[in-house]
């Protein structure tokens, strides 16, 4: 399966420091980080969408966390799972650690905990090691292009 980025994630890996983001750009005690992935058509089902590079430990608040789909995403359903990156070595990986199911087939404005509830509402979860959040594509087609996915993400850093 393919890997897309989002301006922010490629901007984070990049390897020529005038371009990098500065960790302290997307860092903080408190932050909401917005990053907006605008499909190009050829997205499948199970592909990942690297949304945002952590390089500190962060808890993510799927209460607060939600995604804006402009459009009709992909076909006759297509939901997405909010996880983390599966390069971490200190966790599992877990692709629905932050949000699962949530539909992006319609417009509109969702939360994280719109699916089915992950167990990080309940007990937070905190990442040790640097890495991408990302979001799996649960699609029944081939995505549509031109559709923009606005992630909205709460998290604190530890």
């Amino acid at each position: 399966m393919a890997n897309f980025y989002t301006a922010e994630a490629t901007l984070q890996a990049s390897n020529v420091d005038r371009t990098r983001i500065s960790a302290e750009d997307v860092g903080g005690r408190q932050r909401v980080a917005i990053v907006k992935y605008t499909s190009v058509g050829t997205e499948v089902n199970g592909d990942t969408l690297q949304l945002l590079k952590v390089t500190q430990p962060i808890i993510v608040d799927p209460t607060q966390s939600s995604v804006w789909c402009e459009g009709i995403f992909a076909g006759t359903s297509a939901t997405i799972d909010i996880g983390d990156d599966p390069l971490w070595t200190d966790v599992t990986p877990d692709i629905d650690r932050f949000a699962d199911g949530v539909s992006i087939f319609s417009a509109g404005l969702r939360l994280f905990t719109s699916g089915t509830l992950p167990a990080s509402t309940s007990v937070p979860f905190t990442t040790t090691e640097a890495g991408y959040l990302t979001s799996t594509l649960n699609l029944g087609a081939t995505a549509t292009a031109g559709i923009d996915l606005t992630f909205r993400i709460v998290y604190t850093v530890k």
